[in-house]
């Protein structure tokens, strides 16, 4: 077997940076970093992962590697692509980038929201009155790290991002041959295999095993048929409130969540309420847009107002309808009927989806009376801030008649699906009106549970690399006639 040794470069455990060196070869796999910080996290608390390394310039971090050494990058999806235009454009890395053609369109997207999130943030007023709200980080709000480069660079370094399918085989170095296999987890997301001298390392990175959400399925080969496998992504199981691997069970467990959510937001569109879904405006908030139009057409209710506040919002809605071939089998067969797999062409067609930039371009638009459905990013405080605090004055000002009803401008709803727990509790902490907050996380990643299952199927696995949290967890539960040796790997410790 190749000599394999792996070094992770991310403190965050939802986004990974993994120095890889197999024999002579050295690559990347993802550039993922946490550039948003909970204030109100407590720095040791690790239910939350948010420790003193989480606060590291991402320079200093990435300082220590010969760049010039490293042959390739491997991407696994759009959440872990931070870090690129830093490496492509600012380091002695000059050889290819590997990603899939979903992860390049939407990455640009996501990449270009996180500049503009760090901007806007600079940018906030100091509530305590002068500055910026950089001088006053320790109020209720996400810190979040200023980026180390500019636009310029995120178009520079898709420029190198060499798009791949599913399962095609590319071999960026000689004698090295890498493919991906769905992950489950967003459109276009992968796990890289690498195979070299006919032993194949499997890289697992946040994955999915659900099939009740849009992604293409899981693509199990990549564990069965690799020889040393790793799972750089898994929850905490601190975090973890599920209580089996996943399969039928967790389809049920996201289908009962995505369907409180619904409930919520049609109880409230019902009375004439207002909705305010806080989520990115793509992924798992896609699957919520599609329910409430479906639920709101079967109730006979009439047809919110979709306004979706985000500088990326209308490309990356559009992109789930051009992409069918990354989607789950039940949206590729929509595919060869005359309708469009999400329903967002057709609610712009009836002119009931309306795409701003900002709150400012907000200000600008007329948008038809009627109820209102908002979707505001986790990223964009001051979007979330300004329809509570609306919503909240509308309230008191309607009449005594709504106000005992709990009808029209007099009830509001705040929906919240993300499953980082820190975050979703530091948007519920500077959210005013707490009492109309309504948070469902809808948990996709990868239990312990779900990798001991995975393991079942691991028949030719001869080592097995899981993060330090998850293998105190898991060792114990393994039979003693597991054909493959348990390791755990942390951050900046090398596991050979």
């Amino acid at each position: 077997m190749p000599h394999i040794s792996i070094i992770p470069f991310s403190p965050s455990d939802r986004r990974h940076l993994l120095l890889c060196e197999l024999d002579d070869t050295m690559f990347v796999v993802d550039c993922g970093w946490r550039t948003d910080v909970p204030s109100d996290a407590h720095p040791a608390d690790s239910k939350t992962q948010t420790s003193p390394a989480a606060l590291v310039d991402p320079r200093e971090a990435l300082g220590s590697i010969n760049w010039a050494r490293v042959d390739f990058v491997l991407v696994s999806n759009y959440e872990q692509m931070t870090l690129l235009p830093y490496i492509t454009e600012y380091t002695e890395f000059t050889g290819p980038v590997l990603a899939t053609e979903p992860t390049k369109t939407y990455g640009r997207c996501v990449l270009e929201e996180g500049l503009w999130a760090a901007d806007a943030w600079r940018q906030q007023p100091d509530v305590n009155g002068g500055g910026s709200s950089a001088a006053a980080a320790s109020g209720n709000a996400s810190s979040t790290q200023a980026l180390p480069y500019t636009l310029q660079d995120v178009v520079a370094a898709m420029e190198k991002v060499t798009a791949v399918r599913h399962n095609e085989i590319v071999s960026p170095v000689p004698f090295v041959q890498v493919y991906a296999r769905s992950s489950g987890y967003c459109i276009g997301g992968a796990n890289w295999t690498v195979e070299c001298k006919g032993h194949r390392t499997a890289f697992v990175s946040t994955s999915a095993l659900t099939t009740c959400l849009h992604p293409q399925e899981w693509d199990g080969s990549v564990v069965a048929e690799a020889h040393v496998i790793v799972f750089s992504d898994a929850v905490d199981p601190a975090e973890s409130d599920e209580g089996d691997g996943g399969g039928g069970a967790h389809n049920i467990q996201i289908s009962q969540r995505l369907n409180q959510l619904c409930s919520t937001a049609m109880a409230t569109l019902k009375q004439r309420g207002r909705v305010l879904l806080v989520g990115e405006p793509y992924g798992v908030t896609q699957d919520i847009l599609q329910l409430v139009a479906e639920n709101a057409m079967a109730m006979g209710l009439p047809l919110p107002q979709f306004v979706v506040v985000s500088p990326i919002a209308e490309r990356t809605l559009q992109y789930g309808n051009i992409m069918g071939e990354w989607l789950c089998a039940a949206k590729q067969a929509l595919l060869y009927l005359p309708e469009y797999p999400f329903a967002d062409k057709d609610l712009r067609q009836k002119g009931h989806l309306h795409y701003v930039r900002s709150l400012a371009e907000l200000d600008t638009r007329t948008v038809p009376q009627g109820t209102w459905f908002v979707v505001a990013s986790p990223q964009d405080t001051a979007a979330i801030n300004h329809f509570v605090r609306q919503w909240q004055r509308d309230a008191q000002q309607c009449t005594s008649a709504e106000k005992a009803s709990g009808s029209g401008a007099a009830r509001f709803a705040v929906l919240i699906h993300d499953d980082d727990v820190a975050r979703a509790q530091t948007i519920v902490n500077q959210t005013a009106a707490s009492n109309e907050v309504t948070y469902v996380p809808v948990p996709r990643r990868l239990t312990h549970h779900a990798i001991r299952q995975l393991l079942v199927g691991a028949t030719h696995a001869q080592h097995v690399l899981v993060p330090s949290s998850v293998h105190a967890r898991l060792a114990p539960t393994l039979t003693g006639d597991a054909e493959y040796a348990l390791l755990e790997h942390s951050y900046l410790q090398v596991t050979v």
